[in-house]
């Protein structure tokens, strides 16, 4: 994985975490990472200060942000699944696993 990492570790760390949360499958593929595709649909602040009461727990990161999307997008699957950067099988199974 080559990527000119403009932070630090904690760079660093945002990438891997966004990862595992965003992840396909149990093991890391590149596409996981996106660290170019997501760039421009994130605003820099959501990725740098998070609300002053949000939970920083990542099933609940996680949770919050597939719920946000479906929302976002009137429940369009696809449309969610895009935004997320993820296949519609992917938003589905995260359905699943949080009982949305």
């Amino acid at each position: 994985l080559r990527h000119d990492w403009p932070g630090n570790v904690r760079a660093l760390r945002h990438a891997l975490e966004r990862a595992v949360i965003l992840a396909r499958d149990t093991a890391l593929e590149l596409e996981d990472f996106a660290l170019v595709s997501l760039a421009p649909r994130i605003a820099p602040a959501a990725v740098i200060s998070p609300r002053a009461n949000d939970d920083l727990n990542l099933e609940r990161v996680e949770r919050r942000l597939v719920e946000e999307a479906l929302k976002k997008h009137g429940y369009n699957i696809s449309l969610a699944a895009a935004e997320l950067g993820l296949s519609r099988a992917a938003l589905y199974r995260r359905m699943e696993k949080h009982g949305l």
